[in-house]
């Protein structure tokens, strides 16, 4: 069955006085700056939060290869990250690898580093486990390092999974990752 129009005549809409117009106005303004500081500060947004990593032991076994690849504590060596041409900004992920550029003890340059990255609040820490070099691989506990600091800085945040950094750094040789 089809419905009658409602023949009742509507009451035209009056508009809202000045001042309720301006109230409106000022709260759909409180809203957007709020907004707006959520998006910028990510206080809002649930973005996660990057604490610094806690410490971590090395495996007695990878100190112990170390010794034998004559590779003391504090021991250090330049590398980089996976990147074609010199050296750039690099977007890593954690799970990642570092080609050593220098020999370290009797690990060659080249030798592949492979481990972890741990995305700090300000910070890129890395924590490399495995050395690999023409098909042998070793345990090691390798800690990676900027500029004479643990870790690197972010060169630009493109996500929570995929920071960018300077694709060169140093790793340390260490007993316990801090």
């Amino acid at each position: 069955m089809l419905r009658k129009e409602d023949s009742r005549s509507r009451p035209e809409e009056t508009p809202a006085p000045q001042s309720q117009r301006k109230a409106m106005r000022a709260r759909f303004m409180e809203k957007c700056v709020g907004a707006a500081c959520c998006a910028v500060f990510g206080a809002c947004t649930g973005a996660p939060v990057r604490p610094t990593p806690e410490p971590e032991a090395c495996f007695s076994k990878a100190l112990a290869t170390m010794k034998e690849l004559d590779i003391d504590i504090d021991d250090k060596a330049g590398g980089t990250f996976p990147v074609v041409g010199s050296a750039k900004p690099v977007s890593v992920q954690e799970s990642t690898t570092f080609a050593l550029e220098d020999d370290l003890g009797k690990l060659k340059a080249g030798t592949v580093l492979s481990g972890r990255l741990i995305f700090g609040e300000s910070r890129v820490y890395g924590r490399f486990t495995q050395a690999r070099y023409r098909g042998e691989t070793w345990p090691v506990c390798f800690e990676l390092y900027y500029r004479g600091t643990r870790g690197t800085g972010y060169m630009r945040d493109s996500g929570p999974s995929s920071p960018v950094i300077g694709s060169t750094a140093d790793v340390h040789a260490v007993d316990r990752f801090e």
